[in-house]
């Protein structure tokens, strides 16, 4: 609607025009409210601006309180040892990420964490991943930063037969699901099975497809 009320009056739109996706815009927010303080003992939001599966930029910030922190998921895991509280320092931490497709089958990403109480990053990462035109492999790239050291591994993928997986696979995944969601061929497991859903099916002769 938007392409057709932008189109000059007696003039169509041409069928070659490429029409880019929206910017759709997220806002994510998770908290953990202590009832016995009657204040959040947790409090963290990411909002992020995205162009379909082209591109986005996420922002956010983490803050929790010192003192005994939830730990999440050890209130329903049968093996956590009743170990349901986790000793922490008051943290406070910005965060930014992004990642963009590129024309040659790479798609690159980072990921930062900026403390602020002691005014320095603790972390960065830098991702990559290869996907050759069919989906039939990709090739998966990853660096970490740590102040006393750094990580690195190569992850690499056959698709139907099985990827290599490793701490890393996480980190990648992470922060290039958005824009890979889905996909074939990718070094982690996918929605719609372990090797992605089927692309867009061609249409059957005389449903959809070019008149003959």
């Amino acid at each position: 609607m938007a392409a057709l009320a932008a189109t000059p009056y007696g003039h169509s739109i041409s069928p070659s025009a490429v029409v880019r996706p929206v910017i759709n815009r997220y806002l994510t927010v998770d908290a953990f409210f202590d009832p016995y303080r009657a204040s959040l003992s947790q409090f963290n939001t990411d909002f992020r601006l995205q162009q379909g599966n082209e591109w986005y930029l996420d922002v956010g910030q983490r803050y929790s309180t010192g003192g005994n922190r939830v730990r999440r998921g050890d209130i329903w895991n049968p093996i956590s040892c009743n170990e349901v509280y986790a000793p922490t320092p008051q943290m406070e931490f910005l965060t930014a990420a992004g990642a963009f497709r590129t024309p040659w089958g790479w798609t690159v990403g980072a990921r930062g964490y900026y403390d602020i109480q002691n005014g320095k990053s603790p972390e960065y990462d830098i991702v990559a991943l290869y996907q050759n035109p069919c989906k039939c492999w990709s090739l998966g790239l990853f660096y970490l930063q740590f102040p006393d050291r750094a990580s690195y591994n190569v992850m690499f993928n056959l698709t139907g037969i099985g990827w290599t997986e490793n701490y890393g696979t996480e980190v990648v995944k992470t922060i290039l699901g958005p824009l890979l969601w889905g996909e074939r061929g990718l070094p982690w497991a996918s929605p719609g099975g372990p090797y992605g859903r089927a692309e867009a099916p061609l249409p059957r002769p005389g449903v959809g497809g070019p008149p003959r």
